[in-house]
């Protein structure tokens, strides 16, 4: 497992613990070791009936690094309960040393959508798999700026810490809709977790919300041991939904 160094340069906007006076900084590098191994992690999507969980999902998280030589690549497979193979693929390629993103696509039944990033040129495309049509368009971004489908799993490669906030440009993009957003952490703190094991685990709870559905609340419980994802939990107008490692 090689250990990596990185930073998210222009990514974040990164905030002070809240306080009455408190107002959202820009910087330019976040840095931090961490290892990136390469790795394949499963995780299932349950929604809730009172105190009842259901499986609906299954996905499965690739992360391989020196892609290209200079790249992490990341693939998530989404699989519906029932159905025979991954009913939606997305893919991510982000530099290595910066997790400045190269390359974004996801496909499903409905549509396939690509973005491209360079610079500070974006081009999007997305093709409707019932109409057969494409449209595309090219966007000027300030900042580095990823996927709505990616920001998820880059949470927890970030420097977390107790009372750490930032502000995370997204871009989403579905069938008849896209543009430029934004995801918030609005707090982390610290809390222990056991597993199907019995195993204790300590873990950053990590508070988020984004545009995409601004009544959403998401936690993230990240392993302060080796940042895995142990689960995640969103409610939004009263439904509950969690994506859970097995």
């Amino acid at each position: 497992m090689k250990q990596l160094s990185f930073c998210l340069v222009l990514l974040l906007f990164l905030s002070k613990p809240a306080t009455a006076q408190t107002k959202t900084q820009s910087i330019q590098v976040i840095a931090g070791p961490f290892a990136i191994p390469a790795e394949k992690q499963k995780a299932v999507w349950y929604y809730w009936e009172g105190a009842t969980k259901r499986e609906w999902a299954t996905s499965l998280t690739t992360v391989q690094p020196n892609y290209q030589g200079d790249k992490l690549l990341f693939i998530q497979e989404l699989t519906s309960k029932g159905a025979s193979g991954p009913t939606q693929i997305d893919t991510t390629v982000v530099l290595q040393e910066t997790l400045v993103p190269v390359y974004y696509t996801s496909s499903n039944l409905q549509r396939t959508i690509h973005l491209t990033f360079s610079g500070q040129e974006m081009n999007a495309s997305v093709h409707d798999h019932k109409t057969m049509r494409e449209t595309s368009e090219r966007e000027t971004v300030a900042v580095p700026t990823v996927s709505s489908s990616f920001y998820p799993l880059l949470i927890r490669f970030l420097p977390l810490k107790v009372s750490y906030q930032a502000t995370i440009p997204i871009f989403d993009v579905t069938l008849g809709r896209r543009g430029l957003l934004t995801a918030r952490i609005i707090g982390v703190s610290e809390t222990q977790l056991t597993d199907t094991k019995g195993e204790r685990i300590t873990c950053y709870v990590v508070d988020v919300n984004d545009d995409i559905a601004p009544d959403a609340h998401t936690t993230y419980y990240i392993s302060k041991k080796d940042r895995t994802r142990i689960k995640s939990e969103t409610i939004i107008n009263g439904l509950r939904m969690s994506v859970e490692r097995p």
